[in-house]
This record gives C-alpha cells, structure tokens and sequence, in this order.
C-alpha cells in the first residue's frame, strides 16, 4: 500500500529541480502511515519533560522578549516567522530557502514595531509564503480602528484572545 508522503512540497517535481524552492513546505501528521505517526507519538512523549523546562525560559510577554537574541530561537512562538502550524497540527515552513539565521526578520511583532506605518503587501506576502491577494485580504480585515486597537494590545504584550476580542466588542 503505498502512502502520500507527509512532507509536502506545493509541486515536487519542480521542487527537485529548484525552480519553487521557495514555496512552501508542509509537514502534515494525518498524512502519515500510522507506524510514522505512533513514533512520532512516541518521540513527543519521550521530549515532553525537556520541552515542560524549555517552556521556562519561553517569554512570557512582549516585554521578556527585548533580552532574546535575535533571529528569535522560539519557532513555536505564534508571532515567530519561520513556521506555521494549525489546528491540526499541521507545519508549514513559508521559505524553505531562507534558514532561519538569515531572515530579516524572525519575529511579528518586532516588524509591527520596526514599522509602525506598515510594509508593502508584496513584501509581507514573500515573508509569509502566501499571495499578494491572500495579504491584501486580511489586512482588509484588521485595518479598520478595531482592528489596530487590538494589533497594539497584543504588541504591548496582550496574549488573552478573549481580552482582544473584548476590545473589538468595545468598538463596534
């Protein structure tokens, strides 16, 4: 039986020939066989006591993030740029051709800070793996006052959804 390998990139063949090595890749569980997927299982199990005492040293907030080296090592932090992983628990990696020490920026929020006025949709779109169009969308979504009003909580080191989306209620 043969099985749709887990790690994913967009267009494989154009991959292995470096014409989209830019594009992104994505590592998703589901896809598996089920042997891969019990060890995998089995590793984060065996990792969850190393990773509980690497979570002390996490920041907790904006503010503990200033005394972090940069490229920021926190890959699992929501505001990292390096990867992405959703609900499932799938992993996208948006620039694959860009190692992490080589990236302008590894941090959301240090952007948000750097440029308070903005950056260029297709800039954002290349730092993130998506389309101009797909950037053009969201901010759409989040450059009305409701929207600004809960980027600077969260850059001022609001993590409560639930105190964000009060603010966005408070606006409306």
């Amino acid at each position: 039986m043969s099985h749709a390998p887990a790690l994913t990139p967009p267009n494989a063949s154009l991959h292995r020939t470096g014409a989209l090595h830019h594009l992104p890749v994505v590592l998703d569980p589901a896809r598996l066989p089920p042997s891969e997927r019990i060890e995998l299982m089995k590793n984060r199990l065996d990792y969850a006591a190393e990773l509980d005492a690497l979570d002390a040293y996490r920041p907790k907030t904006r503010r503990d993030c200033a005394d972090v080296p940069r490229p920021c090592p926190f890959v699992s932090c929501r505001w990292n740029l390096y990867l992405d992983v959703d609900a499932r628990g799938v992993v996208t990696i948006p620039r694959p051709d860009v190692p992490p020490e080589e990236r302008r920026e590894s941090c959301a929020l240090d952007v948000v800070e750097k440029e308070p006025d903005g950056i260029e949709a297709g800039e954002l779109a290349l730092w993130l793996g998506v389309s101009r169009d797909a950037v053009r969308g969201v901010v759409s979504d989040i450059t009305g006052v409701t929207g600004m009003k809960i980027l600077r909580a969260i850059v001022a080191g609001e993590r409560d959804v639930e105190a964000c989306s009060v603010i966005g209620q408070l606006l409306d």
